[in-house]
């Protein structure tokens, strides 16, 4: 079964990084692709999370609100994704705003990565693979599962 499922995914992978831009059946496996992690995400975590939502949002609500609990690292962390995004951010807006080529924007040297078959294909299948970790990652084994 792994094998079956790796080797159609990569068939997808590399038939979607055929596709051209802007084209129907672009969007359509791209959409496909979506419904399709997102229904694998529904029945395989269906009744397999640790927790609760609503006791996991209430927990890391907890968390953020108790400074007591707060960790040098945890708030090291939590600093440096702020000044990485805000970076990100600044970046793109300044090579928005400036129009020069010396200073391309993200998704200008994201369509120099995808102009090619292989750019595509590899950031298509970077993109099912972190969708389908998403989907699965982090689900309790039901015990007919368990490998012995």
């Amino acid at each position: 079964m792994t094998c079956v499922t790796v080797i159609g995914l990569a068939a997808l992978t590399w038939w979607e990084g055929a596709q051209r831009a802007q084209t129907t059946s672009a969007r359509v496996s791209v959409a496909a692709s979506i419904a399709a992690i997102a229904v694998s995400g529904l029945i395989l975590g269906a009744g397999r999370q640790r927790q609760r939502s609503g006791a996991w949002l209430a927990q890391n609500v907890r968390t953020v609100a108790d400074r007591e609990s707060w960790t040098w690292v945890g708030t090291a962390s939590v600093m440096v994704w702020i000044l990485l995004l805000a970076a990100i951010l600044g970046w793109d807006l300044a090579s928005f705003l400036r129009r020069s080529p010396e200073l391309p924007t993200l998704s200008y040297l994201a369509g120099r990565v995808t102009r090619f078959h292989v750019g595509r294909s590899g950031l298509y299948l970077a993109w099912l693979v972190v969708g389908l970790w998403l989907a699965w990652a982090h689900r309790r084994r039901r015990p007919w599962d368990a490998r012995q």
